[in-house]
């Protein structure tokens, strides 16, 4: 009967412990951006291996990249959203003051894979068409964080509305997101 209780607590502990590493991970990023003119890094370079290996120096700690919850051979369990990605392709490199609304945009989001990518599907552009977000890994939500620097548990249709998170730019309006004005 205490079997469920048991349970529930050990995942709370580990999505503590996946907060814990994102808000590590974005004080890597940050003090990365810092030395390089702001600018954030991308999705992933082949000549650097990722995120992951471009922030080593600033955070010192490999395993924070995996998130307790997530098992099997995983070397990196948060990804950049799409918009990372885009914007790199387009504009070579992107900074924190390009983002319009840093406390409302995702920077990583927990994904099922070891991308350095996490697509959601109302802004994937490519594979996989469903998206790879971990929207349940703890208790019904997963773990963000932002471009400002903090991070949040989130339930999956709390990232789309009111405001769209997952894309900093205006956008339209569509069946999952409810867009972003300008």
């Amino acid at each position: 009967m205490l079997f469920p209780v048991f349970a529930r607590a050990r995942e709370k502990a580990r999505q503590t412990t996946c907060l814990s590493n994102l808000k590590q991970i974005g004080l890597g990023l940050e003090m990365y951006s810092q030395d390089y003119d702001e600018c954030l890094p991308d999705e992933y370079r082949p000549s650097c291996g990722g995120y992951a290996e471009v922030i080593q120096p600033y955070v010192r700690n490999s395993d924070i990249f995996v998130c307790p919850s997530q098992g099997g051979e995983t070397h990196v369990s948060y990804g950049f959203p799409e918009w990372n990605i885009q914007a790199a392709a387009y504009f070579g490199v992107i900074t924190a003051i390009d983002i319009p609304s840093p406390c409302d945009v995702i920077m990583l989001a927990e994904n099922w894979s070891s991308w350095y990518s996490t697509r959601d599907p109302a802004h994937s552009f490519a594979f996989p068409p469903d998206g790879n977000v971990a929207w349940d890994r703890h208790n019904g939500g997963a773990n963000y964080l932002f471009v400002d620097g903090h991070v949040k548990w989130l339930k999956k249709m709390q990232t789309y509305s009111p405001v769209c998170m997952w894309w900093p730019w205006p956008h339209a309006p569509t069946s999952l997101c409810s867009g972003r004005q300008e």
